[in-house]
């Protein structure tokens, strides 16, 4: 009985799962994982790494190749040397290819660390590197696989712990983006991780059910989330954290978001703490905006500063920050005289400092960061130079003056490579901002000085805006502009003025930004003793425009009714007309000044496919698809292991005419082929079987057997590879 059943389990060895060898389900269950696994892997690493020059079907692809040969050695009588094997061959290929390889590694760490400056606006500097990153991927690739085919084996996570625990400190870090490729890598691994060799047959389909229907469920989150417009929940999420972390209930300030504006909300609470030796007007400046979208002011993203992390390393190497250059203005003009001052935060939004124009200390600040307008919040106490826009009008004059004295020009070199970034990035306009200010204003080329344009821009904001806190501004998904100079009544309060001034300013070539912060008025100064403490409430929160001056740097520029200072009205009179701080603008070029009428979106506008997806929903179907044939496949092996079991658990008799049944089975798919020549006396056995009373013990069973073991070897040496997979996988007949 025991030989029998030993001869029964040698004969569908390759059909009914065994505990501990490499069986059809968990072959199967093992291989698609992987090739899930590695074409997230070689999206990702693409993704992180732009220097990586081989395509990712093709990393994917070698990958797979390589773990899959190790998952074979893994169940063969190599096992054992199988793991100490591919490690020995990774540590020599590397040491053979040391110089590329280790060029590689740094030109793929020099991604890492410019997506690092990406993610933070830190500056991250890049290391000497190779020329090509694919030597790199040799060994990594090849270790990558002995983990993956270590997971396969024994079906755990710990062997995909050294892959998978930096792919989530990267995306905790904001370095790996959690899109198509890192979901491929998610589901491959969680399915890798149930699909063990040494797994019992059923433990290891309701693994894999269970795993389907997670993957499955978040592949369908994920088209979702692709197909639908996600860029407005981003930006609500982003406000939403950023006002749980540094904002407080009583911040009347909009932060830069524009969209349906509503009335000045109305606050006395205590925001800042000021005290200075010698009291003044003073602008504190918290939120500095660049990037004007129409319905909100930004920040130029992290994204977009990375190139300029050589410029700000130069320029902080050299003592020239941006927070700090009227200061080094006065200091190279000879002008001005410092103060110490001190504020204290009270209320207003923690994120930044909150730093006065002609700032003092640039010591105080992080070398590291790139950018103007993040500044380390913890400053509290600082220098400033006293005095206000007549003073950094005659430091401009004397710098012009005085260009050729070797501290001037210095100077003038940092402050020239700054000036050509702030060209670059401070006179962007939207395409309907750009056309609403040519309806307003007119032509803005001829050329102008900085005292026409600001005559301009004033005398066309008082004749056509009117000072209301109370209006609400419905501007919806348009334009804000538009909404306030052209759809409404011109009403607004110091948020719609700065946006026009910065925008008006831009439109005539003079680099500009939108500010929002805290402003101590002219009287409100004069009533202080020095050193008397003065605290700002919400009422004081302010918000303006600011422009370039040349040689000195960023100036408030107030329109505001109620704001405006008579002795800051004519100093374009007295700004240099000649030489390199010449205040004479003409209207940038920009490619989108055009006049063009709004698009009216059809029912075809916008339409990616024919489906409505997108090319990453679209890859996104084909794990989906994936999963859906694996599921199929594994439905189908287990109907035949179970049809299987069913001849081994019948008695003698019924399992001689069962087998032979799935003998003729297998035959009839043999085409011709020349099969075993006991046709007759398995035939002749079967009859027995069925029909006559002669006993059928277990040698009879074993002949059986043994035919059908036969047939089942030569059908499968004569059937071509892929009708071999079909049978296998679709068809599920072996």
């Amino acid at each position: 009985m025991h030989t029998m059943a030993r001869e029964n389990r040698t004969l569908t060895a390759e059909s009914v799962p065994d505990r501990g060898r490499h069986t059809t389900l968990s072959v199967l269950a093992a291989l698609i994982p992987q090739a899930v696994l590695w074409a997230g892997l070689a999206l990702t690493l693409c993704e992180t790494c732009p220097s990586v020059d081989a395509p990712w079907w093709a990393i994917a692809a070698a990958g797979l190749i390589l773990s899959a040969a190790f998952t074979a050695l893994l169940g063969s009588p190599l096992r054992k040397w199988a793991l100490p094997g591919g490690l020995m061959l990774t540590v020599i290929l590397a040491a053979v290819l040391f110089a590329p390889v280790a060029g590689g590694l740094r030109l793929m760490a020099n991604d890492v660390l410019a997506r690092l400056t990406a993610v933070t606006g830190r500056i991250y500097l890049a290391r000497e590197a190779g020329e090509s990153a694919v030597p790199a991927l040799i060994p990594v690739t090849l270790l990558l696989s002995l983990l993956v085919a270590a997971s396969a084996d024994g079906g755990g996570l710990p062997p995909l712990l050294p892959l998978i625990l930096p792919i989530l400190t990267g995306t905790a870090l904001g370095v790996v983006a959690a899109d198509v490729g890192w979901l491929l890598t998610a589901i491959g691994a969680a399915l890798l991780c149930g699909a063990g060799f040494n797994r019992s047959p059923g433990a290891g389909v309701t693994r894999l059910a269970a795993l389907a229907v997670c993957a499955l469920a978040a592949l369908a989150c994920l088209l979702a989330f692709i197909g639908a417009g996600t860029e407005a929940w981003h930006q609500a999420a982003a406000a939403r954290l950023h006002s749980i972390r540094y904002d407080n209930e009583t911040n009347t300030m909009p932060e830069g978001r524009l969209k349906n504006l509503g009335p000045r909300k109305s606050s006395g609470a205590a925001a800042l703490t000021v005290t200075m030796e010698s009291p003044q007007k003073l602008y504190l400046k918290g939120h500095i905006y660049e990037v004007y979208t129409g319905t909100a002011w930004e920040e130029i993203p992290n994204e977009q500063l990375v190139d300029e992390a050589p410029l700000y390393y130069w320029l902080h190497r050299s003592g020239f920050y941006p927070q700090s250059q009227i200061a080094l203005s006065l200091e190279a003009a000879g002008l001005g005289e410092r103060q110490r001052v001190t504020v204290e935060n009270l209320s207003a939004c923690s994120e930044n400092a909150y730093l006065p124009y002609a700032f003092a200390d640039p010591e105080l600040l992080d070398p590291a960061v790139i950018g103007d307008g993040r500044a380390d919040r913890d400053i509290t106490g600082f220098s400033l130079f006293s005095g206000s826009l007549p003073l950094w009008y005659e430091a401009q004059y004397t710098l012009v003056s005085t260009q050729a004295e070797a501290e001037a020009a210095a100077h003038l070199k940092l402050e020239q490579s700054y000036r050509e970034y702030v060209a670059e990035k401070d006179l962007q306009l939207t395409q309907e901002s750009w056309n609403v200010l040519y309806r307003q204003l007119g032509e803005s080329g001829g050329g102008r000085t900085l005292y026409q344009i600001q005559n301009a821009i004033r005398d066309y904001l008082e004749e056509h805006m009117h000072y209301d806190e109370s209006v609400y501004t419905m501007s919806g998904s348009g334009d804000f502009l538009h909404n306030v100079l052209e759809q409404s009544s011109g009403a607004g309060y110091s948020v719609h003025y700065a946006t026009a001034a910065a925008l008006m300013l831009r439109y005539y070539g003079v680099p500009a930004r939108y500010v929002e912060g805290y402003y101590l008025t002219p009287e409100e100064a004069a009533a202080l003793n020095a050193g008397e403490p003065v605290t700002l409430t919400e009422k004081n929160a302010h918000a303006w425009a600011e422009y370039y001056l040349n040689g000195v740097g960023f100036v408030p520029f107030e329109v505001t009714p109620g704001y405006v200072d008579p002795e800051d009205l004519d100093l374009g009179e007295i700004s240099a007309g000649d030489g390199p701080m010449s205040t004479v603008y003409e209207s940038p070029a920009l490619s989108y000044a055009e006049i063009e009428e709004p698009d009216v979106e059809t029912p075809e506008t916008g339409r990616r496919d024919a489906f409505g997806l997108s090319p990453w929903s679209l890859l996104g179907l084909i794990p989906l698809a994936l999963l859906v044939f694996l599921i199929l496949v594994l439905i189908r092996r287990r109907r035949l292991n179970r049809r299987l079991r069913e001849i081994e658990e019948a008695d003698d008799r019924d399992a001689v005419a069962l087998r032979y049944g799935y003998a003729m089975a297998l035959r009839r798919r043999a085409e011709g082929a020349e099969l075993p020549g006991e046709d007759e006396a398995a035939a002749l056995l079967n009859e027995q079987a069925l029909f006559s009373r002669r006993e059928i013990g277990r040698d009879e069973r074993a002949r059986m057997d043994e035919y059908a073991r036969r047939v089942l070897a030569k059908c499968r040496e004569t059937w071509p590879l892929f009708r071999r997979l079909r049978l296998r996988l679709i068809d599920a007949i072996y």
